[in-house]
């Protein structure tokens, strides 16, 4: 019987990305697994069912059909298989197409998966961290003391044009409901002086602006107890003709750090 040898591999490189197509064994047989004689003069031959398929970067990326080829004894060479042959092997239920003939597929998948996994985990824990921090921030506007600052965007109510001015004042008084700020130091975070301390520029007397106010303990929590992912409007505080917006807090100082 007289065989053809088959090209095996080929590939290119177009851009530096590099695909093809391949194939590897899937099933091997020797004639007389499948009931073919043998004559004891002739070179031994071995029946192979190789998977074809495309690859990119030489992984697998999807199956491009199966190749029956020989091997002959000593011969690394590859041989096409007679079409009845060929034939008796498509019929066998025992040869599938392996899986790992779409491995980038797979891979794909799988890093898809850990990338979204990943930024899931990170999601649920910067959750968790933001009610953790507004139950903090709670308990300190529920039990404050007169070491406690805030952080606040400040503007004339009655002026629609004004521009917000972020301001940092101390608890100088509180009750069962209310708490009373200190006259605020304006735009410290705006500054070109570093401040250790808050505490001493305020007692520099610089740039103040706004009388002590007083805001109910209600108002502060529930301008800032929102739902995770809440881009609604902020909640604007009132006091006489002032509105203030909550931005923070700190129960021993606000750090500022120098633009």
């Amino acid at each position: 019987m007289v065989y053809v040898r088959l090209k095996t591999t080929n590939q290119q490189a177009f851009s530096m990305i590099v695909f093809g197509h391949n194939n590897f064994k899937i099933k091997s047989f020797s004639p007389r697994e499948l009931g073919i004689p043998e004559n004891p003069g002739d070179q031994r031959i071995t029946l192979e069912v190789r998977q074809r398929y495309f690859h990119l970067f030489w992984i697998p990326f999807f199956p491009i059909g199966k190749a029956y080829v020989v091997r002959k004894e000593g011969d690394s060479n590859m041989y096409e298989m007679p079409l009845e042959l060929q034939h008796l092997l498509s019929q066998r239920d025992d040869i599938k197409t392996p899986w790992y003939s779409f491995a980038l597929i797979f891979l794909a998948l799988f890093i898809g998966v850990s990338f979204f996994g990943n930024e899931k985990m990170k999601d649920i824990k910067w959750e968790n961290r933001f009610y953790a921090e507004q139950a903090d921030q709670k308990m300190q506007v529920k039990y404050p003391t007169t070491g406690d600052y805030y952080k606040f965007k400040a503007f004339e109510c009655s002026d629609t044009n004004s521009r917000p001015a972020e301001i940092i004042v101390k608890v100088i008084a509180y009750d069962e409901d209310s708490i009373e700020f200190s006259s605020a130091y304006m735009n410290i975070l705006d500054s070109n002086q570093y401040s250790y301390s808050i505490q001493s520029e305020i007692n520099k007397n610089l740039d103040y602006r706004y009388n002590s106010f007083e805001l109910k303990k209600e108002d502060i929590m529930n301008s800032f107890l929102k739902e995770y992912r809440d881009y609604g409007d902020d909640v604007v505080l009132k006091d006489m003709n002032w509105c203030y917006v909550f931005k923070g807090m700190d129960r021993e100082k606000l750090d500022v750090a120098q633009n």
